[in-house]
């Protein structure tokens, strides 16, 4: 009902509701202006002759892989080569190169090389580079660092040594496998080559633990593990495929702090 020469109740309300939106509008504009005087913009004040900086982006969360207990682990990126490359004067290591492709091919008629070690019986030049090609790969994607046990003075290559992550999900656990030529035994030069690999492995890989598995029959690999300070853990029952079957390993370890530097 509206009331005659007058304004309805309605009409009152609309009027009512109109001046408030005015009033709002016209105090937008007033704050934008003084805004844009005084070199305010957006909330983040800029002075003088500085260029307008885009909005900061929200960190990116880092690349994590699941374990199976739940929690996350940091993906692990890929290995790097030792630099400067690892020398005590005596043994160097170094990174493999096309040439020591004959070197290895020589292991493959090595009988105590092909009975303790993955070397193929009889192996063949050409299956030493492609052998080198897939340590790069598995280099590059965090797995393994594979190096040539070289003579510090004469550069001849005496073996071969390498650490690796067995654990995909835990890059502080370490383990290591080596090999010597014949004419490399008995000097002590597993022992030089693997405390620089292994206190380059705690320094620079920041692993915790650096362990390593050897035959029940092979007591001379064990006896380098012992002089450098690793301790032995147990027996593997049956724990790596071989030709013949099932084969027992002996588990030793050594944890930062505890090797043994002047063992060689």
């Amino acid at each position: 009902m509206q009331c005659r020469g007058g304004i309805g109740r309605n009409e009152t309300v609309r009027v009512f509701v109109s001046r408030l939106q005015t009033r709002s509008a016209t105090k937008v504009r007033r704050s934008r202006a003084a805004a844009r005087a005084s070199g305010v913009a957006g909330g983040a004040a800029r002075t003088s002759g500085d260029a307008a900086s885009p909005p900061p982006r929200r960190p990116q969360a880092a690349t994590r892989r699941r374990r199976r207990d739940g929690t996350y682990a940091a993906e692990v990126s890929g290995l790097p080569f030792p630099d400067p490359p690892l020398s005590d004067g005596v043994v160097a290591l170094r990174p493999w190169r096309d040439e020591d492709a004959a070197v290895k091919a020589s292991w493959g008629r090595d009988a105590a090389i092909v009975r303790w070690t993955g070397v193929p019986a009889n192996q063949t030049e050409a299956a030493a580079r492609a052998w080198a090609a897939r340590m790069e790969d598995a280099r590059k994607a965090g797995r393994v660092v594979n190096l040539a046990i070289t003579d510090a003075a004469s550069g001849a290559v005496l073996g071969s040594c390498d650490v690796r992550r067995p654990d995909h999900e835990d890059p502080a656990l370490g383990e290591i496998g080596y090999l010597l030529s014949q004419t490399a035994r008995g000097r002590g030069v597993a022992t030089r080559a693997l405390a620089l690999l292994v206190a380059w492995s705690f320094r620079e890989l920041g692993m915790e633990r650096v362990q390593a598995l050897v035959h029940p029959d092979n007591p001379r690999s064990a006896a380098v593990l012992v002089r450098l300070g690793f301790q032995r853990e147990g027996l593997l029952r049956r724990y790596r495929a071989a030709e013949g079957g099932r084969e027992d390993r002996i588990m030793y370890a050594v944890l930062a702090g505890e090797l043994r530097r002047g063992a060689a």
